[in-house]
């Protein structure tokens, strides 16, 4: 039973950072949706900041799934027979 618990908590904090990074990306891509620069044929990013934020974002996001991927190893290590 305490291995069914263990489980849940690490899933649990799984979810909550990725629930904690979709804000930040929606947050990211309301503010530099706005403040695009559109110039007929082309559109630019308003500053330079916002193309190191969303690589910043994109960084975090691959952080995250190789996180969740480890921890599922090391729960499937620790729930396996």
């Amino acid at each position: 039973m305490a291995d069914k618990k263990l489980f849940e908590v690490i899933n649990d904090i799984g979810l909550e950072k990725t629930a904690d990074l979709l804000e930040k990306m929606g947050s990211l891509i309301m503010e530099v949706s706005d403040n695009l620069e559109d110039e007929g044929d082309r559109v630019y990013l308003g500053t330079t900041n916002h193309r190191d934020q969303l690589q910043v974002m994109v960084d975090e996001w691959f952080q995250l799934r190789w996180l969740n991927d480890r921890e599922k190893e090391v729960i499937d290590e620790l729930l396996s027979p």
